[in-house]
């Protein structure tokens, strides 16, 4: 595959991914939620935050070509960084629907498949349909994907969530994204069709939404209806100034849902079928933009201060001070999605602990956004550290996982199963770290990922594990040989690629879905019999009824229960 070809299909990786990090900042990355910056409390897995891919241009390859050619991204790739994605043309449909809104979208199939498992006559049919909305992603066809995951997430649904027009049609957000309360702005509503709605249950009739601003405490602060004409243009923005009581919103965090009318007075929004909100608003008291600078000033001589032993600790908190923002780019949903009153204080209770010498970060528990120092350059990375296992201060198992092509650090974490690889781990007992795939480009970068999380709570080096999906598989088959005797166990999911016989590889087990169209059972399962016949310790099982992404959500705890009994010999080298 030539660079053009590559660089014009590796948006996804096969899933409909979350949204990380904006395209002129490979360093940092974000959180997208208050539960990814506090360590202190759980997770909600129904709740996880993605990132939609880059924004790109249409490629001229017909359909079959393009199977092929993401198919590739399915195999055992050299570990290096993905080529920069080009941007749309102004005006064009693909600059309407946003990172966030293909989050948003994927976010509440993966949440509706997870809640409302597809029975086994209706499973096939929904994995195919999503597989489609992939390929009309990699397609350039945006609008048309958002579209399609509307479509299928509704099939799932039903007959929960009514037919008909999606409540994820429109997007729905309040401006300014942080409200500061005495100031002179009036909060507006903001309507955004993504494309042209139609329904044929209500012919030429606008449909009306009611979109309700909820408090966390789940008080509703308004409820504005807008009505849609029928075939209005996507991209036309309808505005709403808020009631006048708005302005003296309390202190904290609101959240944005949407109800088609019909269905709204039945459907208490803050308990829809998928709870997902539209979006979040934020009220505060201070100048945000003015305490990241301030953040920034403090930690600035961190440097010449401490000791050299916090170097990758300081590394992660002047990242994430980045990320405390008032005005949130759309096209980077993590920062989007972040609760920036919650990062005010995390990064304080940081600050004061670093500020005398103390890590923040050792044997504390729950979700963490930080980076992996690689200089010249950051890797962002999510971790995730069950509480039992911080409190016991014993060696835990670590597993890190690994995302396609398009994705990033925070779609293990919270999707693929609505974050079921937390729970996993919280049952289990084990250690999580999920590395920007697009980053981790090196055998060296894993052993940097291993140092960091054994610097801030013991790691079992008899048992690190390896997961992988679609290219993020090749990625961990390509570990699998450089660190073989450091990595106990890999399991390849919705991918794999040709062993070589020079090159014996950990053990592996290649999971596969029936109705994969990218990394198809019939093309990957002769290589895992080559693999075998060659004395390789591959194993493989295909799950019926399953798509390239859908199969995650099942694959998972096999995958899990086949790595826990998975443990090195004593005298592996590299266990160190």
């Amino acid at each position: 595959m030539n660079p053009s070809e590559h660089a014009a299909i590796t948006g996804w990786g096969g899933a409909l991914p979350p949204a990380v990090r904006s395209n002129d900042d490979h360093s940092t990355g974000s959180e997208s939620s208050d539960e990814w910056i506090d360590r202190d409390r759980s997770v909600d897995r129904r709740r996880g935050r993605l990132r939609a891919p880059p924004r790109r241009v249409a490629h001229p390859m017909r359909t079959a070509h393009l199977l092929r050619a993401v198919a590739l991204l399915s195999v055992a790739l050299p570990l290096q960084p993905l080529p920069a994605q080009a941007a749309p043309a102004p005006g064009t449909t693909a600059s309407i629907v946003t990172r966030a809104d293909l989050a948003l979208a994927y976010l509440a199939f993966d949440r509706a498949f997870t809640d409302h498992p597809p029975t086994a006559d209706r499973l096939g049919r929904v994995s195919q349909a999503f597989d489609q909305a992939t390929l009309a992603f990699f397609g350039g066809r945006n609008a048309d994907a958002v579209r399609a995951i509307h479509t299928v997430t509704q099939a799932v649904l039903a007959p929960t969530e009514p037919a008909g027009v999606s409540r994820f049609a429109i997007r729905a957000t309040v401006e300014p994204h942080v409200f500061r309360r005495g100031s002179l702005v009036t909060p507006t509503l903001r309507v955004v069709p993504l494309y042209a709605i139609t329904d044929s249950t209500r012919g030429q009739q606008p449909t009306t939404f009611r979109v309700t601003i909820v408090s966390d405490a789940g008080r509703s602060l308004a409820t504005e209806l807008v009505a849609v004409e029928a075939g209005a243009l996507p991209g036309r923005t309808i505005e709403r100034s808020l009631p006048a009581g708005v302005i003296d919103a309390s202190k904290g965090r609101y959240r944005v849902f949407v109800s088609v009318d019909a269905d709204g007075p039945t459907t208490p929004v803050a308990t829809s079928p998928t709870g997902i909100a539209a979006s979040e608003w934020f009220v505060t008291d201070d100048d945000l933009d003015a305490k990241r600078e301030e953040f920034a000033k403090r930690a600035g001589p961190l440097d010449t201060i401490v000791p050299p032993a916090l170097t990758d600790a300081i590394a992660t908190l002047k990242a994430r001070i980045r990320l405390l923002t008032t005005r949130p780019s759309p096209l980077n949903t993590t920062v989007w999605r972040a609760n920036p009153l919650a990062l005010v204080q995390q990064l304080e209770r940081e600050l004061q602990l670093m500020m005398v010498g103390v890590d923040p970060y050792v044997n504390a528990s729950g979700s963490l956004w930080q980076v992996i120092r690689t200089p010249p350059r950051s890797i962002p990375v999510r971790t995730w550290v069950p509480v039992p296992v911080a409190r016991a201060r014993a060696a835990a198992p670590l597993l890190i996982a690994i995302h396609g092509v398009g994705g990033d650090e925070n779609m293990f974490p919270d999707a693929l199963g609505a974050g079921q690889l937390q729970a996993l781990a919280d049952t289990h007992g084990f250690v999580v770290a999920s590395p920007n795939g697009d980053l981790f480009s090196s055998a060296e970068d894993f052993d940097r990922l291993v140092e960091m999380v054994a610097a801030q709570l013991p790691i079992d080096r008899s048992r690190i594990w390896i997961i992988g999906h679609s290219r993020g598989a090749g990625q961990a088959l390509a570990l699998a040989a450089a660190r073989r005797s450091a990595i106990a166990g890999v399991v390849c999911i919705a991918g794999f690629g040709r062993v070589s016989p020079d090159r014996p590889v950990a053990s592996t087990l290649v999971i596969l879905g029936e109705l994969d169209p990218l990394a198809q059972p019939a093309r990957i399962l002769p290589l895992v019999q080559e693999a075998r016949a060659a004395g390789a310790p591959v194993e493989s099982e295909v799950l019926p009824l399953y798509g390239h992404t859908t199969v995650v959500n099942a694959a998972l705890p096999t995958a899990v229960r086949w790595l826990l009994p998975r443990t090195l010999p004593p005298a592996s080298p590299d266990r160190r």
